[in-house]
Order: C-alpha cells, then sequence, then structure tokens
C-alpha cells in the first residue's frame, strides 16, 4: 500500500505527457553526469523504457554489458515515478519527516517545489552512481567472466544465497555514498539557497536517504534476508558511515569550516537521523545484534581478492568542490 500511495503522489499531479517529458530531462542529465564526471571508459548508454506503461509495474534498475562489450545503465519508469512520488511526500508531510527544521521553513510553497525536485534529483544522481559503479568498479565484468551474466538487476533475489552479488552490492553501495556526496554539491548548494543552513541541508539529504532505502526494502522480495543485497539497516548504516567518511576529509572539512560548522555537530546530527529512523521501523533490535562489522569486514577481504580497487575517487582533485 506505501508504495501504491508514493505512486499516486505523481501520478495524480502529472500527466502522461509531462512524465514523458520528465524522463527526457533525467535522460539528458544523466549523460551530462558522464560528461561532467569526464569518466574514461568505453560507450555507457543510458537507457529509460518509455515503451512500458503504467499497468506494468516494474520498479527496476539495472547495469548491463551488451553484446557489442558496450554498458548499458537502465531504469524502469515506474521507478522514476516511485521516487518522485516519495521526494512529494517528503516534502508535502515535512513536519513528520524534518522535525527538527522550523515548520516556517517550508511554508513557501514555490521553495517546497524546487526542494521536492532538488531532492528528487538527488535520488536519481544516487540509483545512478550505484548502476555506474557497477560498472566502473568492474562488477559486470566479474559477473560476465565468472558466471556468465550479463546484467545485475536491482531489488530481485534469487533462490540461493549469493555473497558475491552481495559484496557487489556494498561495493556500488559505497561509491554510490561517496559520490552522493562529491558528486551532488550542486544540489546541496541550490537547497541552502532556498534558505537552509549547511547543517539543515545535511539533515534533509540524511532523512531523505534513509527514506530512499526504505522504499529500496520494500521493493526486494526477501528484505530480511541477507543474501544477494544488503538489508536495510546496512544500507542506512553504510551510507551514513562512508558520507560521513568523505566529509572529514580535510578538503570538504575547509568548507565547512567556512560556515562555522564542525564536523562534529554534523556527525551527532547524521546519528540523531539514524536513532530516529530505526525507532520509525523498529530497527533497533538490528542495531543492537548487528553483525554487519563482520559483513564488511567479509566485503573487505572479497574487494582485495577480487581487485575491485581498479577505480577510485581522488577527492584531492575533484573539480566539484
Amino acid at each position: 500500500m506505501i508504495i501504491e500511495n508514493l505512486l499516486n503522489n505523481s501520478l495524480k499531479i502529472k500527466s502522461a505527457d509531462i512524465r514523458l517529458k520528465e524522463f527526457q530531462d533525467i535522460e539528458f542529465l544523466l549523460k551530462n553526469i558522464l560528461k561532467k564526471e569526464n569518466i574514461n571508459y568505453p560507450n555507457i548508454s543510458i537507457f529509460i523504457n518509455i515503451m512500458q506503461t503504467e499497468s506494468v509495474k516494474k520498479f527496476n534498475a539495472h547495469a548491463k554489458i551488451l553484446e557489442d562489450g558496450s554498458y548499458e545503465i537502465g531504469f524502469c519508469p515506474q521507478l522514476l515515478t516511485l521516487i518522485d512520488g516519495l521526494s512529494i511526500e517528503l516534502t508535502t508531510k515535512y513536519k513528520e519527516h524534518f522535525s527538527v527544521i522550523d515548520k516556517n521553513m517550508f511554508y513557501d510553497k514555490s521553495n517546497r517545489n524546487k526542494l521536492q525536485s532538488y531532492i528528487f534529483e538527488y535520488f536519481i544522481n544516487h540509483i545512478f552512481s550505484h548502476e555506474l559503479f557497477h560498472i566502473l568498479r568492474g562488477h559486470i565484468n566479474y559477473l560476465h567472466d565468472n558466471k556468465s551474466l550479463n546484467m545485475i538487476l536491482e531489488f530481485e533475489e534469487s533462490n540461493e544465497k549469493n555473497l558475491d552479488n552481495l559484496y557487489l552490492e556494498i561495493d556500488a553501495d559505497k561509491y554510490a555514498s561517496i559520490h552522493s556526496l562529491l558528486g551532488n554539491f550542486e544540489i546541496l548548494e541550490k537547497i541552502r539557497k532556498l534558505g537552509f543552513n549547511i547543517s539543515q541541508v545535511l539533515y534533509i539529504i540524511f532523512m531523505s536517504m534513509n527514506e530512499l532505502f526504505h522504499i529500496v526494502h520494500l521493493l526486494s522480495n526477501k528484505p530480511m534476508v541477507r543474501e544477494g543485497h544488503p538489508l536495510l539497516f546496512d544500507r542506512v548504516v553504510l551510507f551514513n558511515h562512508y558520507f560521513m567518511e568523505t566529509l572529514n576529509q580535510d578538503k570538504i572539512k575547509n568548507i565547512l569550516e567556512k560556515d562555522n560548522i564542525s564536523y562534529d555537530a554534523i556527525d551527532r546530527l547524521n546519528t540523531l537521523t539514524m536513532v530516529e529512523f530505526f525507532k520509525k521501523y523498529s530497527l533497533e533490535e538490528l542495531h543492537e545484534n548487528s553483525d554487519i562489522i563482520d559483513i564488511t569486514k567479509k566485503y573487505d577481504n572479497f574487494r582485495i581478492n577480487t581487485q575491485l580497487d581498479s577505480y577510485s575517487y581522488d577527492i584531492a582533485s575533484d573539480s566539484n568542490l
């Protein structure tokens, strides 16, 4: 029911023509990300299957290697419509989702609509980054060479425990989390210009991303079993960990210090959002009995043994900062 409600948030206010134009804009946006990042890699194409009708409820994204050796990153329109609906939900029910921020900040409808569009763009960029790093980190080639698979399809578990796939998902999540900060400074700045300070901007991002992971959790066939994909708890903890780890880099800390924002204050805010989220979705027991440190150690061993370090971010030379 949650999924249907979020879908309807978008469907009831946007005609088919408007959504089609939006999908075309998203394709253009994602192609520009590849250009902006100056990614020197074999041909990567963007594909949104706009031929799917609203009655075909496929909520998925994929990274794929094609027969000619090029790569494709694809989205089902329903997934994009769903996360649009989530961004609408977050900004129309701001008192529930962004309770720490003075509600007066949201009274301007024009600003609220802009915030919704920025959160939506942030969501798209994160999911796209996850799929992109499946390619850049060698995941597709690894699966193709070792298991004769040509695609990584999100939100779908197989019937067998596939630890390789689990570690590849954790790896893609890690680099997408890093890129959520480094690749989206322009979006963070747009949110700040709506009148929010840096702490409020990051709070909005933390809360919004936690809710996105909850939607990913609902789309999974076996959401409480860690098989081919991380659990909801894993994704929330690791996103926030890698985001804060990136935020702690000297170059970024200098940006915060210019606005008299301390890293420790943001770290406390980050912890607060996770505590609120764990309580909301009754994840406290998972937190108390978490084996995520053990899982990340096994992931580190897998990453080293399969030599997945062929691509990484050089924060010091990132031109977006």
